[in-house]
């Protein structure tokens, strides 16, 4: 398969210079710091190439999954998928009912990016494929929640701390653009810098964000893929990032 080229230029505009000080020299700066030419996706910034999968090999032996027999690498039209074949249950705290990992990349600051497909009925308006990072253990870590609506649990940023998920992002409930309206692929971005702990997260538009937070409560974790309570499939995974070290 084809590798996409997931993006041309990726900056941190949910940064708090960038977009609720609207100082230039930063922004500025980080379009150059963190721009990334096609021929040029070994690193973005001080960031390097950590995993790239496009399940062509048809393994998923990177990957940690919950519940484990839901997930599976299949054919979706001319590409090989890391589908959600079954919706996940939930559990002791309200979160996404199933999810996959990447096992081996424990990341601070970091860029994810890749392709997303819900399968549920694009007539369901709360219909959902989430982003996780950060993940520490079930009951912490954060998730993107992409859905066909905005609200206060749909189409937002969370954090599960110890406890049910609650909505971080700056964007007031209702007024997030919502953009996962079909059964077609959708390209995400999502970004964390640890210096000052901004979260954005992009789709299909990778030159504006549709969600941006600031929280620095998880400082670092794994990054993955999931669904609230819905089946869908991920492709064409890339994670440029730092490692955390462990003292």
């Amino acid at each position: 398969m084809k590798k996409m080229v997931v993006i041309v230029a990726i900056v941190f505009p949910f940064l708090i210079g960038v977009i609720f000080l609207g100082n230039c020299a930063e922004k500025k700066r980080l379009k150059e710091e963190y721009k990334v030419e096609e021929n040029e996706k070994e690193s973005i910034g001080e960031f390097p190439l950590l995993v790239s999968d496009d399940f062509e090999d048809g393994k998923s032996d990177r990957w940690i999954t919950y519940p484990l027999e839901n997930w599976k690498v299949m054919q979706d039209g001319n590409e090989k998928v890391f589908a959600l074949i079954e919706p996940g249950q939930q559990r002791e705290v309200r979160a996404p009912g199933a999810y996959a990992v990447l096992k081996d990349f424990d990341v601070t600051d970091f860029v994810f990016s890749g392709k997303i497909k819900s399968y549920q009925d694009s007539q369901i308006s709360r219909r959902d494929m989430v982003v996780i990072f950060h993940y520490q253990d079930p009951t912490h870590f954060y998730y993107v929640h992409f859905s066909k609506i905005s609200d206060q649990v749909h189409n937002i940023i969370a954090i599960v701390n110890g406890g049910d998920r609650e909505k971080i992002n700056h964007e007031l409930a209702g007024d997030s653009q919502a953009r996962l309206i079909d059964n077609e692929f959708h390209t995400f971005k999502v970004c964390y810098e640890r210096r000052t702990s901004g979260i954005c997260a992009y789709l299909d538009d990778m030159g504006e964000p549709i969600l941006t937070a600031i929280d620095s409560t998880l400082s670092h974790g794994l990054v993955g893929v999931g669904s609230f309570d819905d089946t869908g499939c991920v492709d064409d995974i890339v994670l440029w990032g730092k490692k955390f070290r462990y003292k």
